[in-house]
């Protein structure tokens, strides 16, 4: 299966987001998937490739301004990535600004998969603790 993965993780810091972004890349790869990463990229020095297919979409320097032009510049190299590519499903890892990828899944009609980290409460579970 081709998988474009998606992120606006700063892949020059440590921590567990980036733990998680590389860790669920190798698996993907493990488990027989061709995968292509699109990334922001901060700074040119700074770009790795993880052993992954690594694309950096070019920003400024990390500030407000970085993610909004990442969601710009991204918007064009994704839409010329699913026409060159033809990837199966798209997977967004949930940033701070994330209105264009879906569009573009939905335009191009190629399914895509949103990880959001942190809790959700269903409809269900709102029902349930309102009774409570």
């Amino acid at each position: 299966m081709k998988i474009i993965y998606i992120s606006s993780e700063d892949m020059r810091k440590e921590g567990g987001g980036k733990t998680h972004f590389i860790e669920v890349a190798q698996n993907l790869v493990r488990l027989g998937n061709e995968l292509l990463i699109l990334l922001p990229g901060y700074r040119l020095h700074d770009r790795k490739n993880y052993g992954l297919n690594v694309c950096y979409v070019p920003t400024f320097r990390k500030n407000v301004l970085s993610y909004l032009m990442y969601e710009i510049v991204g918007f064009f190299y994704l839409a010329f990535y699913i026409l060159r590519w033809r990837p199966d499903i798209i997977y967004l890892r949930q940033g701070l600004l994330v209105v264009f990828p879906p569009i573009l899944a939905r335009l191009f009609r190629v399914p895509y998969v949103i990880e959001k980290m942190g809790l959700w409460k269903t409809n269900c579970e709102a029902e349930d603790s309102a009774r409570l």
